[in-house]
């Protein structure tokens, strides 16, 4: 993947996503992108309405603990075609709910990732359906790459772009269009978590950065980033490829929801917890905190 497949992104889903504000973070020089202003709440919809428009097919089918679910059935809603998202029993009502009144036909896998998975697969063959993966994909991937593009328009002058970490798309997209529109002069800085630091420490093998101990409270609501942040990105797929190539330096973060109110003030209201390691990792990086911008995944 590379710039110019970004750029085709944008024009591809140009009328299908908003274009979402920088705000300023209330008593910080930073910068949020909030991407819980997108229909759905989060920057999945940008790789799912890419992959779709892209692609063209008769129906989809996804796994998904929610956002992603849900970008996908309102790309396919608005494409006209049929699709399944399968989930776990244990994905959230909210999440569920959201899903289902998209349209899309809800199917239950047994526990865990992987068995939800499979049985997305299997669903693809068996009725042949076109499967959108969460985040290991070039054109949903590229889709996520299309929030650099903003931020590169929207902040010329940018010098650093913290991103939160999980499956490893939004930042390989975003790495890849920032630095291909600004080169050196901008450092893209991923950040997850803490208690994905072993899986972090295996992504990054052999790489900088420092991940250090906290707390795990208030990130309850943060389920996709909880799950599987670094056990899949450890294979050598597209986003652990692009990983690796760009993004200059990694730390964890944590915070409280009160915190992150205190914190964010306007901004939070299109925020969930899933945020909450990009803006309390900072702290770590230990560099000057200016000409900074902070994707808000939503």
């Amino acid at each position: 993947m590379e710039l110019g497949d970004v750029e085709a992104a944008a024009a591809r889903i140009a009328g299908l996503v908003r274009r979402t504000p920088l705000l300023p973070l209330d008593g910080t020089p930073l910068l949020v992108k909030c991407e819980g202003f997108q229909a759905t709440g989060s920057f999945k919809l940008r790789g799912a309405s890419n992959a779709i428009a892209a692609l063209s097919p008769h129906g989809v089918v996804c796994s998904s603990s929610g956002n992603h679910g849900q970008a996908v059935a309102l790309a396919a809603a608005r494409a006209g075609i049929r699709c399944t998202v399968v989930m776990t029993a244990d994905a959230t009502p909210f999440q569920r709910a959201a899903v289902a009144a998209l349209g899309a036909r809800i199917v239950v896998s047994p526990p865990g990732t992987r068995a939800r998975n499979r049985l997305a697969a299997q669903i693809a063959e068996d009725d042949d359906l076109t499967y959108i993966p969460p985040y290991d994909d070039p054109l949903v991937m590229a889709g996520q790459g299309t929030v650099g593009l903003e931020i590169a328009d929207d902040l010329p002058d940018v010098r650093r772009v913290v991103v939160p970490v999980g499956g490893g798309g939004l930042i390989a997209g975003v790495a890849t269009a920032l630095r291909g529109r600004l080169r050196d002069s901008v450092v893209v800085i991923g950040v997850e978590p803490h208690y994905g630091r072993r899986d972090h420490r295996r992504r990054w093998a052999g790489g900088g950065g420092d991940a250090r101990p906290g707390a795990r409270r208030g990130l309850r609501r943060a389920d996709g980033r909880a799950r599987g942040c670094g056990r899949a990105a450890t294979r050598a797929g597209w986003r652990h490829r692009l990983c690796r190539q760009w993004p200059q330096h990694r730390a964890s973060g944590v915070g409280s929801p009160g915190g992150r109110r205190a914190a964010l003030g306007e901004a939070d209201r299109a925020a969930d917890g899933g945020h909450l390691p990009a803006v309390t990792g900072i702290p770590e990086l230990h560099q000057p905190v200016l000409d900074v911008a902070v994707v808000l995944r939503g």
